[in-house]
């Protein structure tokens, strides 16, 4: 596909416990391996229907998904809502 929006990791911090600042974290994890593009923590969609929609429009555009560590239970709560 002619993507327009490419360069994109989301990073996904439902796990951590310190989900403040993820994203910023990994750009600059990425940047060491040379990665130009942006890092955007994908919302809480838990907060609400604005969220949920952020998120399924941006997964499918992601050129890096990267999921933090922590309590992987986090993780599922998010996805079954």
């Amino acid at each position: 596909t002619n993507r327009k929006d490419t360069r994109k990791a989301v990073v996904i911090a439902y796990a951590t416990s310190n989900f403040k600042d993820a994203d910023t974290r990994m750009k600059a994890r990425l940047a060491k391996h040379g990665w130009e593009g942006e890092a955007l923590l994908l919302p809480d969609v838990l907060i609400g229907e604005t969220e949920r929609k952020t998120a399924a429009e941006w997964l499918p555009h992601a050129d890096i998904i990267f999921m933090t560590g922590g309590d992987q239970s986090r993780i599922m709560q998010r996805f079954k809502a």
